[in-house]
Formats: C-alpha cells, sequence, structure tokens
C-alpha cells in the first residue's frame, strides 16, 4: 500500500490553478446537467451544545460533528440525525467520510463507454474546531482501464491543489494484468483480472482551508495534455468547462455513490441505460435501468481480500 504525506499550505491556495485553469467561457452552454448527475449534495451539520451530531446515509456514518459546517451527503440515501452527549475531554471539531465509483472517458471525442478507467474511491475527511485545518486520508480501488493510450490519474483537492497519484494507471494500478494488456475488465460482460490487494493510499493535511464543498475531485490526463473530470458535487466553479464536457456535449466522467455495473467496451452509456440521456441533462433522476446485461461488465462489489499469489 502506497503512503504519502504532503502539507499544504495557505500560499498554496494562490498558486495551484492558473487564471486560464479557472476560467469559464461565458458564451458556452451545455446540457449537461452537474447538479443533476453529482452524488452528492451539500448540506448544513446542524450542532447543539453539549453534543455531538452524528449523520448517517442508510446505516453508513458520514458526518460526526460538535462545530457547524457543510458536509457532502449521498443523493438517494436515507439521513438519519442522532444527537449523542459529549464527553467531558471531547475533542471538537467534525469529519465527513464520503465513497463514490468513477468512470472516465479518455478524450473529448470519446465513445461514452465510461471506461478508459474505473475506480472506487474513499475519502476520509477530519476539520479542527475552527475548520481551518483539514486532514484528509484518500483511497484508491483500481477497478478497470479500457484507456488505449496511456493516460495518468489525479486529484483535485478542496482548496485547488493537484495531485498527480499516477503517470501510467495500467503499471501502477493493476499489477496482476498481463504485461502489454490494453484492456482491464472492459472486454467481457465478467472481470477476467483481479483487482484484489491493489488498493492505494495517500494522506494530505491541508491548512487555510474554507469549503470542502467541491470535495476531492478525480481526474485523468491524456497524451495530449487533457485534463477530464469527474463530477462530484454540482459546485464546479475551480473546474474548465472542458474538463468536464465533451465536445458532444457529454460528461467526461460520471460518478456514483453506489457500485455500478459499467459499459463493456465500445458500448455507449447511453444505450446501455434507459434514462442515461435524460439524466445528464437534469430530466431524470438517475441512469435507469440496465437495457441489457450483455452490455455492461458485471461489477457489485470491490474485492479487499488479496489474492493468494500474485506475479
Amino acid at each position: 500500500m502506497k503512503k504519502l504525506f504532503l502539507f499544504l499550505g495557505i500560499a498554496a491556495l494562490g498558486v495551484s490553478c492558473s487564471v486560464e485553469d479557472n476560467k469559464q467561457p461565458s458564451s458556452q452552454s451545455t446540457k449537461v446537467d452537474f447538479n443533476n448527475i453529482a452524488p452528492f449534495v451539500v448540506k448544513q451539520a446542524p450542532v447543539q451544545e453539549g453534543y455531538t451530531t452524528i449523520i448517517l446515509a442508510d446505516q453508513d456514518t458520514v458526518c460526526t460533528t460538535n462545530v457547524a459546517m457543510k458536509y457532502l451527503f449521498p443523493k438517494g440515501a436515507e439521513e438519519t440525525i442522532k444527537y449523542v452527549p459529549s464527553s467531558k475531554d471531547v475533542i471538537f471539531g467534525g469529519t465527513n467520510n464520503v465513497a463514490f465509483m468513477a468512470g472516465f472517458e479518455d478524450s473529448r471525442i470519446g465513445d461514452n463507454d465510461y471506461n478508459d478507467f474505473v475506480c472506487y474511491i474513499k475519502v476520509i475527511g477530519g476539520w479542527d474546531e475552527n475548520l481551518e485545518s483539514f486532514d484528509a486520508t484518500v483511497q484508491i480501488y483500481p477497478i478497470a482501464s479500457g484507456a488505449a493510450q496511456v493516460v495518468q490519474f489525479g486529484i483535485l483537492l478542496p482548496n485547488g491543489q493537484k495531485e498527480i497519484l499516477s503517470t501510467n494507471v495500467k503499471n501502477d494500478f493493476f499489477p496482476y494484468a498481463e504485461a502489454g494488456k490494453n484492456f482491464i475488465n472492459t472486454l467481457g460482460k465478467e472481470m477476467e483480472t483481479t483487482i484484489a490487494g491493489t488498493v492505494q493510499e495517500y494522506t494530505y493535511n491541508i491548512q487555510g482551508l474554507t469549503d470542502f464543498t467541491q470535495g476531492i475531485s478525480p481526474f485523468i490526463v491524456n497524451t495530449i495534455g487533457d485534463t477530464l473530470y469527474t463530477i462530484i458535487s454540482g459546485n464546479t466553479e475551480n473546474l474548465n468547462y472542458n474538463s468536464l464536457v465533451s465536445a458532444t456535449d457529454k460528461p467526461l466522467g460520471i460518478a456514483s455513490s453506489k457500485f455500478f455495473k459499467y459499459p463493456i467496451e465500445f458500448k455507449s452509456a447511453l444505450n446501455c441505460y434507459t434514462t442515461f440521456g435524460e439524466w445528464i441533462e437534469g430530466n431524470a433522476t438517475s441512469m435507469g435501468e440496465i437495457v441489457s446485461l450483455d452490455s455492461v461488465v458485471n461489477f457489485t462489489t470491490y474485492d479487499y481480500t488479496a489474492p493468494s499469489s500474485s506475479k
């Protein structure tokens, strides 16, 4: 398991992205509804003096806090809020844990199969009492790689700092794949390459952060230098238009807070899910039902058990 520690000072806020990186084309419009396809919504955690607030999404704890803070909550989950008496020696602060599956296109003129890199991402984040220091553990669980080119993978931290975590996704994230294999877990409806034991972990301490509503935004970089993002929340103000939307007005990445069966090679998501087209335009609440199980990879959960033997 790979570990990386990085201290990010307040000065990084001003130099991490250029003006051009952040520019939004005012004359361009898109059919993609970012708020609709984002897997999380931003909420404000309620607090009561002398109590710790615990917020659950279905059965999973996503936020624990005794300070007023914003947090990301997965769409479609049932929210439960509990108040537990705080101990006398309580440490003030808050946590926001998120997990999602992401799939990418490796080109702005792609085929919309969203399997050029597929991964599951967990973010375990904690704030200090003044909401000025943010500690985050980011875990990457590789699932599939269908890019015909070498792609890099990275994350955009909530303060705008870009981190490249892999300069070659196939080589770095899929140690059990055959050497030179272009398509990993994308050609058929059953996964053929083990992904067990390939979790990558990175740890960050971010100073001077005031907002987590953009979350940890993952991206890939293709061979011509295009940076292509998957939307995590509707807050896209720090992201460039051409890094979000393809030349045909389709998202360059999709994400879900739940595991999903992603399209096999050369199968467009528009033809794999009944309401995918409506969903990306904001006219449906989900991608819909799978049209044919032969058109998607039968992925249901990440195998966390390492194989008994490795290459």
